[in-house]
């Protein structure tokens, strides 16, 4: 089971934007981008999520 709140999913989606991916064609993002929006079980967090900026890559 995937549970995920939509904040991660926004951190999903942003992820996969990014210039790093840009061999992703638009076909591929869009089913990335379904998958994502399908399959989790979606939760609401009651605490906000602290983003790892210091750990993200851009």
């Amino acid at each position: 089971m995937w549970i995920i709140s939509t904040e991660i999913v926004t951190e999903y989606k942003e992820v996969l934007s990014r210039k790093k991916f840009k061999l992703l064609t638009d076909e591929i993002k869009a089913e990335w981008f379904e998958i994502i929006d399908t399959f989790p079980s979606f939760i609401v967090a009651s605490l906000p999520i602290p983003k790892n900026d210091h750990l993200s890559i851009k």
